[in-house]
């Protein structure tokens, strides 16, 4: 896991899609190379470079746990998707002492 920008100074929750907003007009942004992508979940809006997973389709991991595997593309996504973010969230749990 490698952070590629911290911006921090925000106090309080923020809404999802303001965070990238004001990110992408900081001179210091790293701007993603072609065929990178950023990581998001459905609140951010669908932009070219940003992971969204796929709506109506099961996502959490704790729904693929009792039941059945993946049974189409878009859950499998999902489930990569969940499993990263979780590592995400946890890594951010660290950097903040938690």
């Amino acid at each position: 896991m490698r952070f590629t920008y911290v911006g921090a100074g925000r106090a309080g929750a923020s809404h999802d899609m303001s965070v990238p907003t004001e990110c992408l007009e900081t001179p210091t942004y790293p701007h993603l190379a072609e065929g990178k992508y950023y990581l998001v979940d459905s609140g951010y809006a669908v932009k070219k470079g940003y992971l969204d997973p796929y709506r109506n389709a099961r996502y959490h991991l704790d729904e693929f746990r009792d039941s059945a595997a993946p049974t189409s593309y878009e859950e499998q996504f999902n489930f990569r998707h969940s499993s990263l973010r979780n590592v995400i969230e946890r890594a951010f749990g660290r950097l903040k002492g938690k």
